[in-house]
């Protein structure tokens, strides 16, 4: 079963059902499931993979398309970036338990936010330090917290909270590709932070699906894209 997750999520990434020629793709997976009698160097789900690459050319996620990712619930990189954290079990950045998902109380996965690591409220300062915010509400900048800690932290410059968090639980900010040096922080690193951490990002997603290859204990797992964050309507 490992093998059709990392198709299923590979599928995902690539879209490969959406937009046009979608229904042709589907009738042509379908068909290799029903009918496809591969020869014994190929299984199906080895040709379904070969047919997303025949179409993309290359499996792997890029850096750039973690740049340029929205984070919105119809975005492929942003679906697969909350799956891997949940599979992860996200640990809170103020208490170091895991919230997301939740343990033991399901009403906690509400909670669950999308936090501007450098805040909207600071971005003209970004700006007067001479960084580009084309991409400062993309996934780069953002992290799923829960609704205390971006209440808490919302507002601030990373410089101004992000040493603490590494120091009591650098294991939550190195789930979320985080760096922990408080030079990372600096509010003239904007752009290498966020060519940083996308470069972290797509590593650790291509890791995550690659991993599927291998023969893991997958019953904890959850793929459950019907709960994913919120996205905080205050300008944090």
């Amino acid at each position: 079963i490992n093998r059709w997750i990392s198709w299923y999520l590979r599928a995902i990434q690539h879209q490969r059902y959406s937009g046009s020629g979608g229904d042709a793709k589907i009738d042509i997976d379908v068909k290799v499931v029903d009918e496809y009698r591969p020869p014994e160097y190929m299984s199906p789900i080895d040709r379904l993979i070969t047919n997303i690459k025949e179409t993309k050319g290359n499996l792997d996620l890029s850096p750039d398309e973690v740049l340029g990712a929205n984070v919105s619930i119809s975005n492929n990189v942003y679906n697969l970036y909350n799956v891997m954290l949940r599979c992860k079990s996200a640990k809170d950045w103020l208490r170091g338990t895991t919230f997301f998902p939740p343990v033991k109380d399901l009403s906690l996965i509400e909670k669950a936010q999308d936090h501007h690591i450098f805040p909207v409220a600071k971005k003209n300062e970004v700006i007067a330090a001479g960084q580009d915010v084309y991409r400062y509400d993309a996934l780069p900048n953002r992290a799923i917290v829960d609704a205390e800690t971006n209440k808490r932290f919302g507002k601030k410059l990373p410089i101004e909270y992000l040493p603490e968090v590494a120091n009591s639980f650098p294991k939550a900010l190195e789930e979320q590709y985080i760096p922990l040096e408080p030079k990372n922080y600096q509010i003239t690193k904007f752009n290498e932070f966020l060519r940083n951490r996308a470069h972290n990002i797509a590593n650790g997603i291509n890791e995550f699906i690659n991993s599927f290859d291998e023969d893991l204990d997958i019953s904890a797992f959850q793929f459950d894209f019907k709960n994913l964050p919120i996205e905080s309507e205050n300008m944090f």
